[in-house]
């Protein structure tokens, strides 16, 4: 006898072009209607927002390269609506938190953006081509390139940990 497996919260299902961006058991009913679908061009985090004096940003997926937009559309979709389980966040300490705010989440795509524009001009065209060594060139030129060494840090540390991007 096998137990039947149990369905896993925190396992999204793969979303379609229609899929909303933020599912309705996270939307702020003042701002349902700004919700945009997976295949928008834009993606506003204003359904996310409750506080009127927090700013409504967005995410513009065209400054993203096309070759690697799809995945990175993926990888912000489950930022935006994943929620990483009570057992990592145990191992992790008390500030980390479950999710990414709807402030931060946009300033974090814009760090995956830059990696995928520094990837594309490299003809790296997925994001399964970054092994570790990939990564440490990328390191380097952020290093290398940031006006500064805190913008350095947020930016390493939104790619590599995906934590906060925001001051």
């Amino acid at each position: 006898m096998t137990a039947a497996a149990h369905p896993d919260p925190f396992r999204l299902p793969l979303p379609t072009p229609a899929t909303p961006v933020v599912p309705a058991h996270l939307v702020v009913a003042e701002h349902a209607h700004l919700n945009a679908n997976y295949g928008a061009l834009v993606w506003p985090m204003a359904p996310l927002i409750e506080d009127p004096s927090q700013g409504r940003r967005s995410i513009f997926w065209e400054h993203c390269p096309a070759v690697l937009r799809e995945e990175l559309r993926l990888v912000a979709w489950t930022l935006i609506n994943g929620e990483l389980r009570r057992t990592f966040l145990k191992e992790h300490g008390v500030r980390m938190r479950s999710r990414l705010s709807a402030g931060t989440a946009p300033a974090t795509v814009v760090y995956w953006m830059q990696l995928a524009r520094w990837l594309d001009e490299r003809g790296i065209r997925t994001l399964a081509a970054c092994d570790r060594s990939v990564l440490h060139e990328y390191g380097l030129f952020v290093r290398d390139t940031a006006p500064s060494r805190p913008i350095a840090v947020k930016t390493l540390t939104a790619v590599t940990a995906c934590g906060p991007t925001t001051s």
